[in-house]
């Protein structure tokens, strides 16, 4: 990683996916680049607390300016994790599918510092309504949110999601697999989200009835 920092300076994209290999000091090197805009640290098993804790992210070090895209599928990573990652202010996307270490605590921390997001995996994460509370009011450029298998989602989260005070939603894609709590109620709700275009509810309790409302709504079901 040292290598590649010095000798290819303007590289913008980097997969480090099953990478089993990387460990904190390369994780390290990785976030001295100064060009990067995606990174995929995905379904590496030594990607966890201790190897954000090395991080250079405050003094005098050089703190990554540039990333745009970050990929933790998978990961060992728990809310101390992420209290590191929200210096990256510069985030639009960040996948966090599968990190079961991942709390409320974490997700109102990324998303009140990095407000430029505009697409947010949590897929299987312990999260619950006061995630989903934080997300609505801090996340105003949302354009895709995944919260399937997050069992602790309920109505009352999805109404955080609805704009208030004369703003605009953005959220166009919405997935909510294996999410049984959601209903033909939750149909209701998520109709007046004006943005909405695609929806995924495979597992749900939505019945068709409540999918041909969706659809009359302008909104693509999948199931």
């Amino acid at each position: 990683m040292q290598t590649l920092n010095k000798n290819c300076r303007k590289l913008i994209h980097l997969n480090l996916q099953q990478c089993k290999n990387v460990r904190a000091p390369c994780l390290q090197q990785v976030f001295r680049h100064n060009a990067l805009r995606t990174l995929n640290l995905a379904f590496i098993d030594n990607v966890s607390d201790d190897a954000f804790s090395l991080l250079p992210l405050s003094g005098g070090d050089c703190v990554h300016p540039s990333l745009r895209a970050l990929n933790l599928c998978r990961s060992k990573i728990t809310d101390f994790g992420i209290f590191k990652i929200i210096v990256l202010q510069d985030l639009e996307e960040i996948h966090l599918p599968w990190c079961t270490g991942i709390t409320d605590a974490g997700i109102v921390a990324l998303v009140g510092n990095c407000r430029k997001l505009k697409i947010i995996d949590l897929k299987s994460c312990p999260i619950t309504d006061v995630a989903l509370q934080a997300i609505g009011q801090r996340c105003s450029n949302l354009l895709d949110l995944d919260l399937s298998w997050c069992f602790g989602v309920t109505d009352s989260g999805l109404l955080e999601l609805l704009p208030t005070n004369g703003s605009q939603s953005t959220l166009t894609s919405l997935s909510l697999i294996w999410c049984s709590q959601i209903d033909d109620e939750s149909v209701a709700i998520l109709s007046r989200i004006t943005s909405l275009k695609n929806i995924q509810l495979k597992g749900s309790a939505v019945t068709q009835e409540g999918v041909n409302a969706m659809l009359q709504s302008g909104i693509a079901v999948e199931l």
